[in-house]
């Protein structure tokens, strides 16, 4: 059996949480979300996962901080903006992120994403969202 991509999800809405496990535990990724970020470093020690996806709030400064946070850490863990912001693709980047996926999401191009951050990216373990 193939390894499981392991992926810490945040976002601060229960709906998307819900619909990101279920998608993702559909395509074999082994998947944690929580709702906010106020013990994300304790959490990403725990779970160890190969990828954090993490909501980048309007505002986007929790988010920052939290990204900050994790990296000062963890610096081999990618974390992947995941935002409805307009300018995401401008912005996270330079805001510490290593990607971003925009809101709302296709499902593809969401397991693609986390494919190419993962640790594990190869052709024997990159995971289908199909």
């Amino acid at each position: 059996m193939q390894n499981q991509i392991k992926v810490l999800a945040q976002d601060s809405d229960s709906d998307i949480r819900y619909i990101l496990k279920v998608i993702l535990e559909d395509a074999h990724f082994n998947v944690l979300t929580i709702a906010n970020c106020d013990e994300i470093c304790e959490i990403v020690s725990s779970f160890r996962p190969q990828v954090v996806l993490m909501d980048f709030v309007l505002q986007g400064q929790p988010s920052i901080e939290a990204c900050k946070r994790v990296k000062s850490q963890f610096q081999d863990v990618p974390i992947i903006a995941f935002s409805c912001n307009a300018n995401i693709h401008e912005t996270y980047q330079r805001s510490g992120f290593d990607d971003y996926i925009e809101k709302p999401f296709d499902i593809s191009h969401l397991c693609a994403v986390l494919n190419r951050n993962s640790k594990q990216v190869d052709s024997d373990n990159s995971l289908s969202c199909e």
